[in-house]
């Protein structure tokens, strides 16, 4: 058998023999009955385990959500939405949090970039398009220059430019 309560059962159930030579049964004996509740309480056992690890990871997730939201630099919208694709994107992560240092740390990279449409990003978008793993880019506001229709300018404003 490969449940090991019902090897160590097995190994127990053993018939001894007595000085007067009359087969008896060691005290250690445990019954068909007992076993069943000790595997029962094991299952028990098992699911609380479970259970409790379940509710520990759901406590990093949200902890680590909480430190994404506060701290992040994109527009606070939609919360409930952000939320369910931050607990979409870090199931297979480890270290919730930090993914979540790591996102935040991106985000404020972008924006300091100053990423075209980046400062208007829900993060459900952010986090549902996985835009973490886009290449960054610099982009800065266009030359707004006036100019004048003197030759001169023009010239300037093409080596400026090109």
């Amino acid at each position: 058998t490969n449940s090991p309560k019902m090897r160590k059962w097995l190994d127990r159930k053993t018939v001894m023999t007595s000085p007067d030579n009359v087969m008896t049964q060691s005290d250690d004996v445990i019954t068909c009955a007992e076993l069943e509740v000790e595997v029962e309480v094991d299952k028990i056992r098992i699911e609380e385990d479970k259970r409790l690890k379940q509710l520990a990871r759901k406590e990093l997730v949200d902890n680590a959500f909480i430190y994404f939201w506060s701290n992040m630099k994109l527009t606070k919208k939609a919360k409930p939405s952000g939320e369910k694709a931050f607990n979409k994107a870090v199931v297979k992560i480890d270290d919730p949090m930090h993914f979540a240092k790591f996102l935040v740390e991106d985000t404020e990279t972008r924006f300091k970039n100053q990423q075209i449409g980046f400062d208007k990003l829900h993060p459900s978008t952010y986090l549902n398009g996985q835009r973490w793993e886009d290449e960054y880019t610099i982009d800065t506001p266009t030359n707004n220059k006036i100019i004048n229709d003197d030759s001169d300018d023009w010239e300037k404003y093409d080596k400026e430019t090109f």
